[in-house]
Protein backbone atom coordinates (compact mmCIF):
# COMPACT_ATOMS: atom_id res chain seq x y z
CA UNK A 1 0.00 0.00 0.00
CA UNK A 2 1.21 3.48 -0.54
CA UNK A 3 2.10 4.38 2.75
CA UNK A 4 3.76 1.40 3.32
CA UNK A 5 1.30 -1.01 5.33
CA UNK A 6 1.11 -4.75 4.06
CA UNK A 7 -2.26 -5.58 2.78
CA UNK A 8 -2.41 -8.61 4.69
CA UNK A 9 -3.68 -8.53 8.67
CA UNK A 10 -1.93 -9.77 10.25
CA UNK A 11 1.27 -10.55 7.88
CA UNK A 12 0.85 -13.82 9.54
CA UNK A 13 -1.68 -15.03 6.70
CA UNK A 14 0.99 -14.88 4.27
CA UNK A 15 2.08 -17.87 5.88
CA UNK A 16 -0.91 -19.56 4.74
CA UNK A 17 -1.43 -18.59 1.25
CA UNK A 18 2.12 -20.25 0.86
CA UNK A 19 0.54 -23.76 3.27
CA UNK A 20 -2.06 -23.73 0.91
CA UNK A 21 0.12 -23.47 -2.43
CA UNK A 22 2.97 -25.51 -0.64
CA UNK A 23 4.77 -22.88 -2.32
CA UNK A 24 3.87 -23.60 -5.92
CA UNK A 25 3.71 -20.59 -8.21
CA UNK A 26 0.89 -22.20 -10.12
CA UNK A 27 -1.14 -22.68 -7.14
CA UNK A 28 0.13 -19.33 -5.37
CA UNK A 29 -1.15 -17.64 -9.25
CA UNK A 30 -4.59 -19.72 -8.77
CA UNK A 31 -5.26 -18.59 -4.91
CA UNK A 32 -4.34 -14.55 -5.36
CA UNK A 33 -5.69 -14.41 -8.54
CA UNK A 34 -8.89 -14.86 -6.77
CA UNK A 35 -8.09 -13.43 -3.96
CA UNK A 36 -7.81 -10.28 -5.89
CA UNK A 37 -11.10 -10.81 -7.64
CA UNK A 38 -12.83 -11.37 -3.80
CA UNK A 39 -11.37 -7.84 -2.96
CA UNK A 40 -12.35 -6.23 -5.87
CA UNK A 41 -15.22 -8.02 -5.38
CA UNK A 42 -16.27 -6.59 -1.54
CA UNK A 43 -14.39 -3.06 -2.58
CA UNK A 44 -11.60 -3.77 0.13
CA UNK A 45 -7.96 -3.29 0.77
CA UNK A 46 -6.51 -5.17 3.46
CA UNK A 47 -7.41 -8.72 4.00
CA UNK A 48 -7.49 -10.88 6.70
CA UNK A 49 -7.58 -14.45 7.74
CA UNK A 50 -11.43 -14.27 7.39
CA UNK A 51 -11.07 -13.37 4.06
CA UNK A 52 -8.44 -15.95 3.15
CA UNK A 53 -11.08 -18.40 4.39
CA UNK A 54 -13.23 -17.54 2.34
CA UNK A 55 -11.26 -17.23 -0.84
CA UNK A 56 -10.55 -21.07 0.05
CA UNK A 57 -14.15 -22.00 0.64
CA UNK A 58 -15.27 -20.76 -3.25
CA UNK A 59 -12.01 -22.64 -4.29
CA UNK A 60 -13.29 -26.03 -3.40
CA UNK A 61 -17.18 -25.67 -2.98
CA UNK A 62 -19.85 -23.82 -4.68
CA UNK A 63 -20.58 -23.04 -8.65
CA UNK A 64 -16.70 -21.71 -9.11
CA UNK A 65 -15.00 -24.07 -7.25
CA UNK A 66 -12.03 -25.78 -8.84
CA UNK A 67 -11.90 -28.04 -11.78
CA UNK A 68 -9.72 -30.88 -10.83
CA UNK A 69 -8.59 -32.19 -13.99
CA UNK A 70 -7.24 -28.68 -14.76
CA UNK A 71 -5.88 -27.85 -11.39
CA UNK A 72 -4.99 -30.82 -9.85
CA UNK A 73 -3.67 -33.38 -12.84
CA UNK A 74 -0.26 -33.10 -12.02
CA UNK A 75 -0.54 -33.95 -8.44
CA UNK A 76 -2.27 -37.68 -9.16
CA UNK A 77 -3.13 -40.18 -12.34
CA UNK A 78 -6.67 -41.20 -10.73
CA UNK A 79 -9.57 -39.96 -13.00
CA UNK A 80 -12.08 -42.48 -11.60
CA UNK A 81 -12.39 -43.27 -15.29
CA UNK A 82 -12.61 -47.26 -16.14
CA UNK A 83 -8.92 -46.94 -18.03
CA UNK A 84 -7.21 -46.05 -14.60
CA UNK A 85 -4.52 -48.28 -14.24
CA UNK A 86 -4.40 -50.26 -11.22
CA UNK A 87 -1.42 -47.96 -9.55
CA UNK A 88 -3.54 -45.13 -10.50
CA UNK A 89 -6.46 -46.08 -8.74
CA UNK A 90 -4.48 -47.29 -5.74
CA UNK A 91 -2.77 -43.80 -5.50
CA UNK A 92 -6.34 -41.85 -5.59
CA UNK A 93 -7.35 -44.13 -3.39
CA UNK A 94 -4.20 -43.59 -0.89
CA UNK A 95 -4.79 -39.74 -1.46
CA UNK A 96 -8.24 -39.92 -0.82
CA UNK A 97 -7.81 -41.25 2.57
CA UNK A 98 -4.59 -39.25 3.16
CA UNK A 99 -7.31 -36.25 3.20
CA UNK A 100 -9.72 -38.27 4.93
CA UNK A 101 -7.67 -38.92 7.92
CA UNK A 102 -5.71 -35.09 8.23
CA UNK A 103 -9.80 -33.86 8.53
CA UNK A 104 -8.45 -32.74 11.71
CA UNK A 105 -4.78 -33.06 12.02
CA UNK A 106 -1.81 -32.27 10.06
CA UNK A 107 -0.11 -35.88 9.60
CA UNK A 108 -1.75 -39.38 9.44
CA UNK A 109 0.14 -42.38 9.83
CA UNK A 110 -0.33 -45.14 7.28
CA UNK A 111 -1.28 -47.60 9.88
CA UNK A 112 -4.59 -45.37 9.74
CA UNK A 113 -4.74 -45.81 5.96
CA UNK A 114 -3.93 -49.20 6.11
CA UNK A 115 -6.38 -50.25 8.20
CA UNK A 116 -9.12 -49.05 6.09
CA UNK A 117 -7.18 -50.89 2.92
CA UNK A 118 -5.56 -54.07 4.16
CA UNK A 119 -8.00 -56.64 3.20
CA UNK A 120 -7.25 -56.09 -0.59
CA UNK A 121 -4.23 -53.93 -0.82
CA UNK A 122 -0.48 -55.18 0.49
CA UNK A 123 1.66 -53.33 2.26
CA UNK A 124 4.29 -53.68 -0.38
CA UNK A 125 2.00 -52.18 -2.90
CA UNK A 126 1.20 -49.12 -0.41
CA UNK A 127 4.82 -48.29 0.18
CA UNK A 128 5.33 -48.25 -3.41
CA UNK A 129 2.34 -46.15 -4.06
CA UNK A 130 3.71 -43.70 -1.17
CA UNK A 131 7.15 -43.61 -2.41
CA UNK A 132 5.88 -42.58 -6.14
CA UNK A 133 3.45 -39.71 -4.78
CA UNK A 134 6.43 -38.59 -2.54
CA UNK A 135 8.76 -38.21 -4.98
CA UNK A 136 5.97 -36.52 -7.32
CA UNK A 137 5.64 -34.43 -4.51
CA UNK A 138 2.86 -35.08 -4.09
CA UNK A 139 2.87 -36.01 -0.07
CA UNK A 140 5.05 -35.43 2.44
CA UNK A 141 6.86 -37.36 4.91
CA UNK A 142 6.87 -36.09 8.44
CA UNK A 143 10.89 -36.48 9.37
CA UNK A 144 11.49 -35.78 13.10
CA UNK A 145 14.87 -34.94 14.28
CA UNK A 146 16.48 -38.05 14.41
CA UNK A 147 15.37 -39.42 11.01
CA UNK A 148 16.60 -36.47 9.75
CA UNK A 149 20.28 -36.42 11.20
CA UNK A 150 20.43 -40.37 11.16
CA UNK A 151 18.69 -41.13 8.45
CA UNK A 152 16.81 -43.40 9.86
CA UNK A 153 13.92 -45.05 7.88
CA UNK A 154 10.89 -45.56 10.23
CA UNK A 155 8.71 -49.05 9.46
CA UNK A 156 6.22 -48.54 7.18
CA UNK A 157 2.95 -48.13 9.54
CA UNK A 158 4.69 -45.68 11.97
CA UNK A 159 5.43 -43.41 8.61
CA UNK A 160 3.33 -40.24 9.01
CA UNK A 161 2.31 -38.43 5.42
CA UNK A 162 0.34 -35.59 4.36
CA UNK A 163 -0.87 -34.19 1.14
CA UNK A 164 1.56 -30.87 0.54
CA UNK A 165 -1.15 -28.87 -1.04
CA UNK A 166 -3.29 -28.27 1.12
CA UNK A 167 -5.92 -26.61 -1.08
CA UNK A 168 -5.92 -29.71 -2.57
CA UNK A 169 -6.30 -31.64 0.87
CA UNK A 170 -9.46 -28.93 0.87
CA UNK A 171 -10.90 -29.74 -2.08
CA UNK A 172 -10.70 -33.83 -1.35
CA UNK A 173 -12.17 -33.24 2.12
CA UNK A 174 -14.80 -31.40 0.85
CA UNK A 175 -15.76 -32.69 -2.50
CA UNK A 176 -14.41 -36.64 -1.97
CA UNK A 177 -15.18 -37.44 1.32
CA UNK A 178 -14.51 -41.47 2.04
CA UNK A 179 -17.29 -43.36 3.71
CA UNK A 180 -18.06 -47.04 3.08
CA UNK A 181 -19.79 -46.96 -0.17
CA UNK A 182 -16.16 -45.36 -1.27
CA UNK A 183 -14.08 -48.08 0.56
CA UNK A 184 -16.19 -50.68 -1.52
CA UNK A 185 -16.01 -48.94 -4.58
CA UNK A 186 -11.92 -48.78 -4.47
CA UNK A 187 -11.69 -52.35 -3.25
CA UNK A 188 -14.14 -53.26 -6.48
CA UNK A 189 -12.18 -51.87 -8.68
CA UNK A 190 -9.07 -53.02 -7.41
CA UNK A 191 -9.65 -56.51 -6.39
CA UNK A 192 -11.77 -57.37 -9.70
CA UNK A 193 -9.63 -55.51 -12.13
CA UNK A 194 -11.30 -53.00 -13.31
CA UNK A 195 -8.57 -50.97 -13.87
Amino acid sequence: MPDGRSRFVPIAIVDEIIDLSAGSPFYIQMFCQRLVQYMNDMKIERVTAADIDEVTRGLIQGRERIDPVQSFDNLYRYKDDPKDSREAVLEGLVIYLLAHETISKRHATVSAIYDHIRHFVSEDELDKTLTELEQRRTILQEVDDTSATKSIQHPLRSRRYRIRVDLFRHWLVVNRPVDDDVLRSFERKLSNGDS
